[in-house]
């Protein structure tokens, strides 16, 4: 439900940028300013006379773009590792997953306002503030996975984990494929797009507090919370692992999968947030249902591949270090390719087969 409601917000957001923008381009022609127009780069080259338009729509974007999540992943992650993880370690798991969901109810009622109103997109940075103060994907990720480390056996912890992941790539997957039939039935009008995604944010709270049983009983709970060691005796114990903690093989696997999991993070969400102004635009010129066609194969063919590749290797015990290298060699070929694509079948064929092997982080 998170990554459903989540990729709702990507891609609404992102066009609602791109059409804003492209409105203000069109503001000295003979275009008929309308709320309820889908913006396309053919439609800006047609009333402006320019082809290249579109870049200064792509550009403003891209920028905005870039500081709501610049904002939102900073305050996350500070949020996350100094105060939400910690917290999760004495109180239990689920209110790490529950305080996103609280944030994302706030921030999506502040982005309705923004919308009804017509207010300048750069409003949009407070909404990405808002949601990282409260953790957002950041508290999402880290609590899930280690809710699954808690409850599991160590030698099927990655398979648990793949199994995470392909439910987040299955609510992505519909998430994208609806936004995108659902916007351009309605003339890109983003409030009721919008309305599902507070109603997907209420949901998992209400899933949680409801369905999802604490990983500590109350005794372990009063235990933990009676323990003196203080949240900086914490954080330099993650440290010492980094520096001299642990022997010289398992040191070296532990940079290596940092390594490459913030990398290939960085790249998979790097991707996403951009694909979209770089579907939109010539050569390609998708409109909002076949983006959200594309991101839904893309996100299927993730889910797919934690499912069934990253379940054989697990279970022929390949070890999880090889599987993160892999996965980074992995994600630079396939945005190498993506980036000479032309034709739709070649960006729908790439992506299905790079991102089956990408994916096995």
């Amino acid at each position: 439900m998170y990554m459903m409601g989540g990729s709702v917000l990507i891609i609404l957001s992102e066009q609602y940028y791109f059409k804003m923008y492209g409105l203000q381009v069109l503001l000295n022609t003979s275009f008929q300013l309308n709320s309820s127009v889908c913006i396309t780069s053919d439609l800006l080259a047609s009333y402006t006379g320019n082809n290249e338009s579109y870049k200064i729509v792509q550009t403003y974007s891209n920028h905005l773009v870039l500081y709501v999540e610049l904002v939102n992943k900073l305050s996350s992650i500070l949020v996350t590792t100094l105060l939400i993880t910690p917290l999760t370690d004495r109180v239990g798991r689920r209110i790490g997953l529950i305080l996103p969901g609280v944030g994302n109810v706030i921030q999506g009622l502040y982005m309705v306002f923004i919308i009804k109103y017509n207010l300048n997109p750069y409003y949009f940075i407070l909404g990405g503030l808002i949601s990282g103060m409260f953790g957002d994907l950041t508290s999402t990720l880290a609590t899930s996975y280690a809710y699954t480390a808690d409850i599991s056996r160590v030698r099927w912890r990655s398979l648990r984990i793949g199994i995470i992941e392909c439910f987040m790539a299955a609510g992505s997957s519909v998430g994208q494929l609806s936004a995108g039939y659902w916007l351009e039935a309605i003339d890109c009008y983003y409030i009721p797009p919008m309305i599902l995604y507070i109603a997907s944010s209420v949901a998992i709270i209400v899933y949680i507090m409801a369905f999802v049983p604490p990983e500590l009983t109350k005794q372990e709970r009063r235990a933990r919370l009676q323990q003196r060691e203080s949240l900086l005796t914490s954080y330099s114990k993650g440290f010492k692992l980094y520096c001299g903690g642990l022997n010289l093989r398992a040191t070296w696997k532990l940079y290596v999968a940092t390594i490459c999991s913030n990398v290939t993070i960085l790249n998979i969400y790097g991707s996403i947030l951009l694909s979209v102004f770089y579907l939109k635009s010539p050569p390609l010129g998708f409109t909002s249902s076949q983006i959200g066609i594309y991101q839904s194969v893309r996100s299927l063919s993730q889910g797919l591949a934690n499912f069934f590749i990253t379940g054989l290797l697990v279970a022929v015990n390949v070890a999880d270090v090889w599987l993160m290298l892999l996965a980074f060699a992995a994600a630079a070929i396939c945005d190498t390719l993506m980036g000479l694509a032309k034709l739709s079948w070649q960006i729908y064929t790439r992506e299905l087969i790079l991102y089956c092997i990408q994916v096995l982080l």
